[in-house]
């Protein structure tokens, strides 16, 4: 009996496997196919993502009308959904989770994008921005009060989803995430940085506000997935550089796209009175700028000279320059992950950030 006990168990093991390889499986695309650009890169966790928006709908149910209508806002399937995507390659290319193991990992993804999400209703608040992904912003639609509880909520209900994973070292993770937001927005409302601190606190902010959910959100599947302590210290790291990269060529749009190619309002840093990587950069070229970033581009007519200067010199090139170097560092932390078409992935989109155009 103890030999059929050790057979019976062996193939329970074997069958646990089966299933978490087909959990991870590839979608539409042999594996053989290499990964060469965006669309070829979602299609492999295209299944996954098919369910994030509904499971968050879901999880947003609430009887209030309001609320309900106000906090499913922005989930209307019309944002990239960057986050998510990035966080299942990097969750798949840790190799064959158990399906349980697998379950939570989606989840951290759903959990990403509620708190990215809910940080833009409250950002939408502070900026008093009129809109966002191409429509009216959610507090010029529903007012200052309703989107900041409906902020709220949504950051409620991932809270609620993270406690589901059972996990106390994923939720100590995940809860740095809300720490350093507040931290970084105080840090842009306080900034009193001078000349050549501006770049190193700049990069800071960033890393606070913008990278640190995709870095922690990276650890946290590498975490679940059974990684070792050096894997999981690249998903954080490739998590970070891919956040900052972003960002900086986020910051770069905003200075050279229109409007209705990013879908919200241009120059809304300077409009903010914030100096960014572009216009940091420029300030080599024009001092004159370092007076108008002191002011917050306060005066009548700093936000438009500070666009013309920025134009006529190497700030949006530099600034690439810096987002590509952040994207190299990200590719290069993928070496610690054995060879799979979902590593591949990572690859183009640390390359896609770079390429952007909204």
């Amino acid at each position: 009996s103890t030999l059929m006990a050790a057979s019976w168990c062996s193939r329970v093991r074997v069958a646990a496997r089966l299933a978490a390889q087909r959990q991870f499986s590839t979608t539409n695309i042999p594996t053989a196919t290499p990964i060469t650009n965006l669309n070829a890169a979602k299609l492999l966790v295209k299944d996954a993502m098919k369910e994030i928006s509904p499971n968050i709908m879901k999880a947003l149910h609430t009887v209030d009308p309001r609320l309900r209508e106000a906090s499913h806002y922005y989930f209307d399937d019309k944002g990239k959904m960057f986050r998510p995507m990035t966080i299942l390659l990097m969750a798949r290319a840790c190799g064959a989770a158990a399906p349980e193991a697998a379950k939570h990992q989606a989840t951290v993804a759903m959990i990403a994008e509620m708190i990215h999400t809910a940080s833009l209703m409250h950002d939408d608040v502070i900026d008093q921005a009129t809109m966002r992904r191409g429509k009216t912003a959610i507090n010029t639609l529903f007012g200052d009060e309703l989107t900041v509880l409906a902020g709220d909520f949504v950051l409620a209900r991932s809270a609620m989803l993270l406690a589901g994973i059972g996990s106390p070292r994923v939720v100590e993770i995940l809860a740095q995430v809300i720490e350093d937001l507040v931290r970084g927005e105080l840090q842009q409302l306080s900034a009193s940085a001078t000349g050549g601190e501006r770049m190193q606190q700049y990069i800071h902010k960033t890393y606070l506000k913008t990278a640190s959910l995709l870095a922690c959100s990276c650890h946290a599947v590498a975490s679940l997935g059974g990684c070792t302590a050096a894997q999981q210290d690249a998903a954080f790291a490739y998590g970070r550089n891919l956040g900052i990269a972003f960002q900086i060529v986020d910051d770069v749009l905003d200075v050279v796209a229109s409007a209705e190619a990013m879908g919200k309002e241009t120059a809304m840093d300077m409009k903010l009175g914030l100096a960014t990587a572009p216009v940091l950069f420029a300030c080599d070229e024009y001092p004159e700028l370092h007076s108008i970033i002191a002011r917050q581009f306060s005066k009548e007519g700093d936000v438009t000279r500070a666009v013309s200067l920025v134009a006529s010199s190497r700030g949006v090139e530099r600034a690439r320059a810096l987002a590509r170097d952040h994207s190299a560092q990200a590719t290069a932390a993928l070496s610690c992950f054995p060879p799979s078409p979902h590593r591949d992935a990572l690859h183009v989109v640390a390359q896609a950030v770079l390429d952007r155009s909204s």
